[in-house]
């Protein structure tokens, strides 16, 4: 047994089975290609064409603030200069994945130099363009998928890639790097599961399949627990779930002091799933939006800020 910490980025306790969601392998920026050079611009060509009829599925499905980010990842997919810049070095005898990693990188570079915030933010839009196309050359995905329970164990989670998780499997979260305000702290909250941010070293130490406990209010991961640990965790989810039960009673109950003064419940959300959320849980409005979690991942456009407030409002 070793426990291991880390930030809490979102309160609850869970005990299961870890997924490990390791990186995708590095691109060797200096592989000369093997084939044709038609050969190589139809393969980049190709995985341009499924990285954008991927991020248009995404989008779909995703939230407005992710559905946001997405379309931006999706005009850099469009952008000419992407392509032509791959194009030219595959001319020149580098592999298509060498290719748009290294225009994606020396593109990224220009923009996070530029003094306008807005225009620099979108680096990061360019690389995660970039190792979208990858993915697709090598026939990989870089969404995550679970078809059982699981704790998620990776070193970092980009938003796209959370989007197609089903909420009923994803126990908990457990990071290298993020912080008790980013995205995945604001992704764990709104789904009401435990997450800890900023453990070090999580594939030197977690195996895959390996039993867990997440504490998320302590910012802890116990490896492999053993009777006592379990016992205790036990006790403290069955305790927790007493709690829940017990407040449920007042969930539907109009605020109300003793002497009979109304009183209004409001929540603090943070996002259409947090909005979402404090409706299940009974709330009367919100008291406090914090927009700046929606601007955690790079700032939205003003129609995409009034998408998710007007998505927030029907419920």
């Amino acid at each position: 047994m070793k426990v291991l910490h880390g930030i809490p980025a979102a309160p609850g306790l869970v005990i299961g089975s870890a997924h490990i969601i390791r990186p995708t392998p590095s691109v060797d920026v200096t592989a000369q290609r093997t084939v044709e050079e038609t050969v190589d611009k139809a393969r980049l060509e190709r995985a341009i064409a499924q990285a954008i009829t991927r991020l248009d599925s995404l989008r779909d499905i995703a939230g407005s603030s992710t559905a946001e980010m997405l379309a931006a990842q999706r005009e850099m997919l469009d952008d000419p200069e992407l392509r032509q810049g791959a194009d030219a070095l595959i001319t020149a005898g580098f592999t298509a994945e060498a290719a748009i990693t290294r225009v994606a990188a020396d593109y990224a570079q220009q923009l996070a130099a530029l003094p306008d915030p807005y225009l620099a933010a979108r680096a990061e839009d360019v690389q995660e363009a970039g190792r979208r196309i990858v993915a697709e050359l090598q026939g990989t995905s870089l969404e995550v998928h679970l078809d059982s329970a699981a704790i998620l164990v990776a070193r970092d989670l980009a938003p796209a890639e959370t989007v197609g998780l089903d909420p009923a499997f994803l126990q908990a979260i457990v990071t290298e790097a993020g912080s008790a305000t980013g995205h995945l702290a604001i992704v764990a909250q709104g789904l009401g599961i435990p997450a800890v941010v900023g453990v070090a070293d999580v594939f030197a130490q977690i195996d895959e399949g390996t039993t867990l406990v997440v504490d998320g209010d302590r910012g802890t991961v116990t490896i492999a627990p053993d009777e006592t640990i379990r016992s205790e965790t036990k006790t403290r989810l069955a305790a927790a779930q007493r709690d829940k039960k017990d407040l449920e009673v007042f969930r539907d109950r109009a605020g109300m002091t003793a002497d009979g003064v109304r009183v209004e419940v409001f929540a603090n959300i943070g996002s259409l799933a947090e909005a979402r959320k404090a409706v299940e849980m009974g709330a009367e409005g919100v008291g406090l939006f914090r927009t700046e979690f929606i601007a955690a991942n790079g700032l939205p456009s003003e129609e995409a800020q009034h998408a998710i407030y007007e998505d927030c409002l029907l419920y």
